[in-house]
């Protein structure tokens, strides 16, 4: 009687591993991307970290200071591109290396923008990989001035 249980237990684990290689193969070949591909990885610490322009000021035409806020994350980022824009297509991106932590406001002097009278600016948050190299999440955050 003991050795029927545990052949029933045995025969459940085997179906699962097996079940478990199925559907795995099955959603990699359905998103396109590997569980351990770096695109999945960024996305997964990007869906957890928003930081969000809160306010912008300027103290020449091409001097602005941003005040930005990490709402969540608990990564460590590598910073946040920032990009002006005006109603029409122009726009000048900088780069501000910030490690913040979750809710925390910092301050930051962008200097040289290249779009005269911005009225927007929209914060991406980016992180750096082993080599150092920078990778940018889809999403981003805006603020109108």
């Amino acid at each position: 009687m003991r050795r029927k249980g545990l052949l029933i237990i045995l025969i459940l684990i085997i179906g699962f591993v097996i079940l478990w290689f199925i559907l795995k193969n099955q959603i990699i070949s359905f998103s396109g991307k590997s569980i351990q591909s770096p695109d999945v990885l960024v996305d997964s610490r990007c869906s957890g970290t928003k930081v969000v322009p809160t306010s912008v000021t300027n103290s020449t035409p091409e001097n602005f200071t941003v005040n930005l806020f990490r709402q969540e994350g608990i990564d460590e980022i590598g910073g946040v591109k920032l990009i002006f824009s005006d109603n029409t297509s122009r726009s000048s991106i900088a780069s501000v290396p910030a490690n913040m932590t979750a809710f925390e406001n910092v301050s930051v002097l962008v200097l040289n923008v290249k779009v005269p009278n911005p009225s927007k600016v929209e914060a991406v948050v980016y992180f750096l990989d082993e080599s150092g190299n920078e990778t940018l999440c889809q999403t981003s955050s805006k603020l109108e001035f």
